[in-house]
């Protein structure tokens, strides 16, 4: 995990880079909280995706930033 974290940081300009929609993170948190499930679904996908995901999640959401867990096809890591 934390080799990873350091490598997506190195891509990442987190200067110029922003977690939107707050009010939404927060709601996910709730659920999380009360033991709901949240699934999140996404079209595309890459192998760094998850990296940086925790990275903006670090600061506002720190237990969402390192247990989520990513499922992704085949394809994600082998095109």
């Amino acid at each position: 995990y934390n080799f990873g974290q350091r490598y997506v940081a190195s891509l990442t300009d987190f200067d110029r880079s922003v977690l939107g929609h707050p009010e939404r993170w927060a709601q996910i948190e709730k659920w999380l909280e009360n033991g709901d499930n949240v699934i999140l679904l996404a079209n595309h996908q890459t192998e760094a995706d998850p990296g940086v995901f925790a990275h903006m999640l670090e600061a506002a959401h720190p237990t969402m930033a390192t247990d989520v867990v990513y499922v992704a096809g085949d394809r994600v890591v082998t095109d």
